[in-house]
């Protein structure tokens, strides 16, 4: 929940930029505790319809909203469906290791003219620092989860990905 917190009002903001959402059929992928779906619900009423997917659906299926429908969904195997006005999703990528198929499959799931939303870290900055000690545990740190298979400089390689999957 404190991510949620911490990063649904950036999201909300670059959402908001789209304009009004009203009619629109929306994906979020990776879910979570499904704060962003309900207010994805709200923004699209209800001639929209939201569609809140994740590999385990134990925080979704808590959620009730006539325009929002739960689906468990594999991003690397599972079908994702098409003809959506916006796919989004937040710290998903970085951990499967098919970050980068599954960023043309997401990327595949929107209508023309559609939009596509999917935040991801960047960790490069941390390293930006004098101090020796703070840029040796970060290094340590990126280094563990790059071994155990996380990307947590996958923020920047999204944009690419994205332009050879149009």
């Amino acid at each position: 929940m404190v991510m949620s917190k911490m990063l649904n009002p950036h999201m909300r903001f670059r959402l908001s930029l789209l304009g009004p959402l009203e009619g629109w059929k929306c994906l979020e992928a990776g879910a979570g505790n499904g704060t962003m779906s309900q207010w994805l619900a709200d923004q699209v009423g209800p001639s929209g319809h939201v569609t809140a997917t994740d590999i385990d659906t134990t925080f979704l299926d808590r959620i009730a909203r006539p325009n929002l429908e739960v689906r468990q969904l594999d991003v690397t195997k599972d079908p994702i469906g098409e003809g959506y006005d916006l796919v989004c999703a937040r710290a998903l990528l970085h951990y499967i290791p098919e970050r980068l198929d599954v960023t043309k499959r997401l990327a595949a799931a929107v209508k023309p003219a559609g939009f596509i939303l999917l935040e991801e870290p960047d960790f490069h900055s941390v390293l930006a620092t004098d101090s020796p000690a703070v840029r040796d545990f970060w290094s340590g740190f990126i280094a563990w989860a790059a071994n155990c298979g996380i990307d947590y400089y996958i923020g920047r390689r999204i944009a690419p990905a994205l332009d050879h999957a149009a």
